[in-house]
């Protein structure tokens, strides 16, 4: 029985992009939300395990699949490997079952000839010469060759045609099961927000209407309060790392939240529990905000979130949950001013956060949330060491964080939180290594940290975060090699670092993270000399729609006009 619905065979030197993005759509469209994809695509990149019989694996493969995309092109046509694959599926497949892209050249059937022309440079390999009956029907992807985004509804469109062929399903009513997922998604999502208001609203009504029986009112009101509060949680943390779900939406939902929390809050309505949930919107607010890189509107939420637990300590001292609310909005204001480069102010805050940790931690040696939210904050202040140069006591603090992480994942190895922090811990003692030029180490911290995390991501394949964890660590691998004078090896963890990157940046235009992300891969691959045009034009348009919404900082304007300086002339 096949394993694969199609596979796709192309030119590495110049289609791994669209291939990556074809893959991409035609795995994803029409996918109902509860499964991983719709179809399943080999691409040798991601599908293929390293062997050293690599023949042997790709017809394997070949004779698992079920349909065959030919990524049509000069290179393609030029490839011995691209022609091999060919060869083998037209004799052991048929014709019928082989479908084409041109992602570059002309294709002009003849057809007094029964053939297609075939002058030099022409794009379809050897092994399809004399092989059509009649004329098949070609998919045109030359505009998206350079820059295709599984987003674009245009590409997308275009991709339907395979998705539909593979799937046996009419591409009209393919694309439209593809509109009714999306919608779904967002139904979803705002259906939460509309439970909240109406969870709010009655809270609200009763409180008001109720003033004869005040008790009752109060205690449906505080219910009603952690239930709207618990949602908004559940909505913004759970879905603003999900791939697909736009960062702006997650922005709505908790700016609506917050709006409802302070009209309560002004209609008098002000107990510590509503008081400690607008805290809480607000830091969930600030770190959407660093997201889309809004770094004083995000300050603000933190800020006024400190200040109301501060407000709420002051009439009760004790409260140790109030303690840690306030410890984690010192390390949301610290996160924002790092982000801002405000490092000394950054690090007191952390230090701020870390000083009622340790007294928590110490009351309760064996509670693990404690022990893992001061693991956290030894981290935080270790980075901002670390940026100041500060290396032992950088080191110092990594080493306590690690420590804590190591012992909390032996008591619970099944916790993915757990596991993700000591893959965090590994990755920056692989910093420290980095930085003090001890490479070799600094690999292998990377490359722990890498092994947890690509256990995470494949696990929990829609959390976008989990997805850009592992591009980060196959970045900073890439980072290492180049140091140590391997730029050829270096190349490699970069293009991985590239593929995750440009499918996350493309499931969400607003998520400044995600798009700086890839324009930084982008000018990596530049320094190493990879395909320097091409991944030059590709960082200049990401760059140029940055810099007009006042979000590209100089240090990478200066980087991208280095790069530039070294372009080929024509």
């Amino acid at each position: 029985m096949p394993i694969y619905d199609a596979f796709i065979s192309y030119s590495h030197a110049k289609d791994k992009p669209i291939a990556t993005a074809l893959q991409s759509v035609v795995q994803r469209l029409g996918k109902p939300w509860y499964r991983r994809r719709a179809l399943r695509v080999f691409r040798d990149d991601t599908s293929l395990a390293a062997s050293p019989k690599l023949w042997a694996a790709i017809e394997e493969a070949l004779v698992q699949s079920r349909f065959l995309i030919l990524l049509a092109s000069p290179e393609a046509a030029a490839s011995q490997w691209v022609d091999n694959e060919v060869e083998y599926w037209v004799k052991h497949k048929g014709i019928d079952t082989l479908l084409i892209a041109l992602t570059d050249g002309d294709l002009t059937w003849d057809a007094s000839l029964g053939e297609f022309e075939r002058p030099v440079g022409a794009p379809l390999p050897p092994a399809l010469e004399r092989r059509f009956e009649d004329e098949p029907k070609l998919v045109d992807l030359r505009a998206y060759r350079a820059a295709a985004r599984p987003r674009d509804h245009r590409f997308m469109e275009r991709c339907a045609d395979f998705a539909a062929a593979v799937g046996g399903i009419r591409k009209d009513d393919l694309l439209s099961q593809e509109l009714r997922q999306q919608r779904r998604a967002l139904r979803l999502a705002l259906s939460a927000v509309v439970t909240l208001f109406a969870l709010s609203g009655i809270a609200t009504w009763l409180w008001r209407e109720a003033a004869t029986q005040q008790k009752r009112a109060e205690r449906t009101l505080a219910v009603a309060t952690h239930s709207a509060n618990d949602l908004v949680m559940d909505v913004a943390v759970k879905i603003r790392n999900r791939l697909g779900i736009p960062v702006n939406l997650v922005r709505e939902i908790l700016t609506r939240s917050r709006d409802l929390l302070d009209n309560l809050s002004a209609g008098g309505e002000i107990s510590t529990e509503l008081r400690g949930g607008i805290a809480r919107v607000l830091r969930e607010l600030a770190t959407t905000l660093q997201i889309q890189g809004d770094i004083a509107a995000a300050l603000e939420a933190a800020e006024r979130s400190r200040d109301i637990m501060l407000g709420l300590l002051a009439e009760d001292a004790g409260n140790e949950q109030w303690q840690k609310e306030l410890s984690l909005s010192y390390n949301r204001i610290g996160e924002v001013l790092a982000q801002a480069n405000r490092r000394s102010e950054a690090l007191d805050a952390y230090r701020l956060a870390f000083k009622i940790r340790k007294a928590l931690a110490d009351s309760k040696p064996d509670n693990a949330e404690v022990r893992r939210d001061l693991a956290v904050s030894y981290e935080r202040i270790g980075d901002e060491l670390l940026a100041s140069n500060q290396i032992d006591e950088a080191l110092d603090a990594y080493q306590n964080a690690l420590d804590i992480r190591m012992l909390l994942t032996i008591d619970g190895p099944d916790n993915r939180e757990w596991a993700r922090d000591l893959s965090v811990s590994h990755e920056k003692m692989g910093d420290v290594r980095f930085t003090t030029g001890e490479f070799d180490a600094a690999l292998t911290a990377y490359r722990s940290s890498l092994s947890i995390r690509q256990s995470l991501a494949a696990a929990t394949n829609a959390n976008g975060e989990a997805q850009r964890d592992v591009a980060v660590s196959h970045g900073k691998i890439g980072d290492t090699l180049r140091e140590m004078g391997n730029i050829e090896q270096a190349i490699e963890p970069y293009r991985q670092s590239l593929a995750i990157r440009q499918k996350l940046a493309a499931t969400d235009a607003g998520n400044v993270r995600w798009q700086l992300d890839l324009l930084i891969i982008l000018l990596k691959l530049c320094d190493a000399n990879d395909d320097l045009p091409w991944h030059y034009a590709q960082a200049r348009a990401i760059a140029d729609r940055l810099d007009a919404e006042g979000k590209l900082s100089i240090a990478l304007k200066h980087w991208l006009q280095a790069v530039e300086q070294r372009l080929p002339q024509h």
